[in-house]
């Protein structure tokens, strides 16, 4: 009979106890694993007779409950960190990839660009969403130029200046983009991709 009350006791123990984890524990990851451990744990005592009868160590079987999860929490962590690891080691190989990329364009661009008297600032590549970087997802290139400086002692000759007060200020520099854009577009070979002028210096 004691044994009956000692097992009865025990359930409404827990059952109060479980009550008061649900209702403190935050809503996160690790709950579900709480509430399994729980359940568990309920199992276990709720079947304490039985393992009585049958001269089975509860306290064994807890540790091993714990033990599994402390497994299975330390197994997430470490996919959880490797995943990270990798994604980095991927971003550091794709910066170095674009970075050496970028110096071979513009030391093939060098001598085309320089009838256009000007010279390229950066390039940055626009990609595919939520794709790998390769020539297969690549969209965009956008090329920023600016005119070549101007060494000290050079001369330069005054062409005659003709004012047309129909012109803006813009008509040059469209037509200049053009003409670089068509000429990057063949030197790189890239006529299945968009290749954008931007005059200025490219944003870090």
């Amino acid at each position: 009979m004691d044994l009956l009350m000692e097992w009865v006791t025990q359930i409404i123990i827990f059952v109060l106890v479980a009550s008061m984890i649900d209702l403190f524990v935050p809503s996160t990851a690790m709950k579900k694993y709480i509430k399994l451990v729980v359940g568990l744990i309920f199992i276990l005592i709720f079947l304490k007779p039985v393992f009585h009868l049958f001269q089975i160590d509860i306290e064994h079987a807890l540790q091993s409950s714990f033990s599994h999860l402390q497994l299975e929490d330390y197994g997430n962590s470490m996919e959880n960190l490797i995943k990270n690891q990798k994604r980095e080691i991927q971003a550091s190989n794709d910066a170095y990839i674009l970075e050496q990329m970028t110096i071979q364009l513009k030391e093939v661009a060098k001598e085309p660009l320089e009838k256009h008297q000007v010279d390229i600032v950066d390039i940055h590549y626009e990609f595919l969403a939520n794709e790998d970087i390769s020539y297969d997802n690549l969209e965009e290139v956008i090329v920023f130029v600016q005119p070549l400086d101007k060494e000290e002692g050079d001369v330069t000759i005054v062409e005659e200046v003709i004012i047309d007060t129909k012109s803006t200020l813009e008509e040059k520099p469209e037509k200049d983009s053009y003409q670089i854009q068509q000429d990057l577009i063949k030197v790189w070979e890239l006529s299945d991709k968009d290749v954008t002028i931007k005059w200025g210096g490219g944003a870090s």
